[in-house]
């Protein structure tokens, strides 16, 4: 199973959001259209933040990947659209992918 974690803290006064998958999600695996897809979008993610300057952290190996950025309004609309696929492959592969968020309330 993929785990995914989305969160958003507070570092050095700034809020700092985070992406981060780990684990197969064991859909077909060798052919796996779930990996796949969830690869695709923590890549396209970090390779946008990338070329906007404003990647922060990136660590992507097989198996496990971490995006962080400074939340921002620059980013909102880029994280809302890598959200929005991840949740909809979750809802439907929910044997196969977990996702939980965890939001700061400083």
């Amino acid at each position: 199973m993929t785990h995914i974690l989305r969160c958003i803290t507070k570092e050095s006064g700034k809020e700092m959001y985070m992406l981060q998958m780990s684990g197969h999600a064991g859909y077909n695996p060798g052919n796996d259209i779930v990996c796949s897809a969830l690869s695709t979008l923590i890549v396209t993610f970090a390779e946008t933040l990338l070329q906007k300057g404003i990647l922060t952290v990136h660590n992507i190996t097989s198996g496990y990947a971490k995006v962080e950025c400074e939340y921002s309004e620059a980013v909102k609309d880029i994280i809302l659209t890598i959200e929005t696929g991840i949740e909809l492959i979750a809802k439907q592969y929910s044997q196969n992918v977990s996702l939980d968020s965890e939001w700061i309330n400083n």
